[in-house]
């Protein structure tokens, strides 16, 4: 009997455990319009994607920036993103324009612009509409190379590894150290 009970309760088990829960799609609220869009952006800019850097769960993406209406002034800014799917993550591509709305977060300490599918973020062609009500923008004022600053494009995972080897190796020191003074004739 128990035996039978066991065995009933692995199968309940298993099947709870090996059978997916339903995920969602990306959901988002009633789209925005441009002008509230606007106001709610830390920053409102047009630009061709340069490179783009895929980690775990985002993306960071390098945009040459050509035209500002709002919240930046360097010629290439890195905004992130994820992946793209149920995630919300913009579908971004290498050599295409886009118009970008994003916002400024900070996670983990640090600080960085993002955009998701539910903002007005789009490929320039998509984009008319945003494009006649903004007008014209400015064209950036300080001129930045991200590609080459290679510390600019650090993911936050490769932080969190770089950390946790940095502070094995001293773990690893502080050991021997202390292992060494026990060693010393008082």
């Amino acid at each position: 009997m128990r035996i039978k009970l066991f065995v009933i309760l692995i199968i309940i088990l298993s099947t709870i455990l090996i059978n997916p829960l339903p995920s969602h799609a990306c959901d988002c609220a009633v789209e925005q319009s441009v002008n509230d869009e606007y106001d709610q952006s830390f920053a409102v800019f047009k630009g061709e994607v340069l490179k783009i850097k895929e980690d775990n769960s985002t993306k960071d993406v390098v945009i040459e920036v050509e035209e500002i209406w709002k919240g930046i002034d360097e010629s290439q800014i890195i905004i992130r993103t994820g992946l793209g799917g149920g995630d919300c993550g913009v579908n971004f591509q290498e050599g295409h324009d886009y118009l970008v709305y994003a916002r400024n977060t900070k996670l983990y300490g640090s600080e960085y612009l993002q955009t998701n599918s539910c903002d007005r973020t789009d490929r320039l062609s998509g984009a008319e509409e945003d494009i006649a009500i903004l007008g014209i923008g400015e064209p950036p004022g300080k001129q930045v190379d991200l590609i080459n600053e290679n510390n600019k494009m650090i993911s936050p995972s490769m932080l969190i590894w770089i950390g946790l080897i940095a502070g094995g190796i001293l773990t690893m020191i502080i050991f021997f150290f202390w292992k060494g003074l026990r060693k010393l004739p008082n």
